[in-house]
């Protein structure tokens, strides 16, 4: 079966440059400020696991509370500094990718979730120190400052606590 159209890539890229042979020059202009327009983004699909719900007929010793685990997606937009933020909470990844295609804000309203070990960003936003602060909360627990006080004692001299 033959037909006249365009391969889709070439159909949609025919589609923006009518949109943007429409709009006015202040509407370029608006569009250009975009502080996205700015950064080399990097982006992708992440997941972990999540609690969705709780169902007494899951309980047993591992999981008294019953709670129902299951993986979720969201995508991951990773500037050039290193800083990470995310985008959605999706079942399956095609779905976190059509949410980022149709529904997604421009990245620079997305939320801050992390920094990359290493990078620029890790320590000039001093995520290495709420990264040390969180686990000390899962291993120790919320008065981890009285088990652990070397550690607090730390953080106090850094002015991080």
């Amino acid at each position: 079966m033959t037909t006249n159209h365009l391969p889709e890539s070439q159909y949609l890229a025919g589609e923006r440059e009518a949109e943007l042979a429409q709009l006015s020059f202040t509407e370029l202009q608006a569009e250009d400020m975009d502080p996205s327009h700015f950064v080399n983004w990097t982006y992708g699909v992440d997941s972990e696991l999540a609690v969705v719900g709780h169902d007494t007929e899951y309980a047993d010793m591992d999981n008294p509370n019953g709670e129902i685990v299951r993986e979720r997606f969201f995508m991951v937009a990773t500037d050039e500094i290193g800083q990470q933020f995310r985008f959605g909470w999706e079942k399956t990844a095609e779905r976190a990718e059509a949410a980022f295609q149709y529904v997604a804000p421009p990245v620079s309203e997305w939320s801050l979730w992390r920094c990359i070990y290493g990078s620029v960003a890790y320590e000039r936003n001093g995520c290495e120190t709420a990264q040390l602060i969180d686990e000390m909360e899962s291993d120790l627990g919320p008065n981890w400052m009285t088990k652990a006080p070397e550690v607090s004692f730390a953080l106090a001299a850094k002015g991080a606590i």
